[in-house]
């Protein structure tokens, strides 16, 4: 009780992992549920690690779209190339643990199902908490009046900055060079 019953063999309801060998209350039975052991530190440390790489992936991802773009197609853009690098990432982690929990030793699987299902719950919180933090913060975000060099930054209608490197292609299509400003 208290944990969710799955299968039903022989006229016994098993855990939801009814293969896992492991008896978590030593009462001499098998209690097919995944324990936590010496080895979840290590895992909750690694989840870490892949998260911070996929938060990396996601913000380098928005910082590539071009700044004169809508937020709200800079978002979606970016969101579509970073997702797929995200996703794919993910995808092949989970199968790699999904694979080392084949593995006949219990610690072992236990730790690769505890990342497992961990690399889940990276990519729901990933799109879904985290992004939407992002997206208030970026909202939010006030950008400088001048650059780096004390000079003034030129903005759009909505007030988001415009690239030099867009500034200039304009002055270079009307025909007059940046310099002879």
């Amino acid at each position: 009780m208290g944990h969710w019953q799955y299968p039903w063999i022989d006229g016994k309801w098993y855990g939801i992992w009814f293969w896992l060998p492991g008896d978590v209350d030593e009462d001499g039975q098998d209690d097919h549920l995944i324990p936590l052991t010496i080895n979840t530190p290590i895992m909750v440390h690694l989840l870490l690690a892949i998260i911070v790489d996929f938060d990396i992936i996601l913000i380098r991802g928005f910082d590539r779209i071009n700044p004169i773009l809508p937020f709200e197609a800079r978002v979606v853009q970016s969101m579509g190339y970073s997702h797929r690098t995200i996703f794919v990432s993910m995808a092949v982690g989970a199968l790699a643990f999904a694979i080392g929990s084949l593995i006949d030793l219990p610690m072992i699987q236990y730790f690769c199902w505890h990342a497992f299902l961990g690399m889940f719950g990276l990519y729901v919180s990933l799109f879904t908490f985290f992004l939407g933090v992002f997206i208030l913060l970026e909202r939010s975000r006030e950008y400088p009046e001048t650059d780096e060099n004390g000079e003034e930054i030129e903005k759009d209608a909505d007030g988001n900055p415009v690239p030099k490197q867009a500034l200039q292609d304009k002055q270079a299509e009307k025909g007059a060079s940046p310099a002879a400003e």
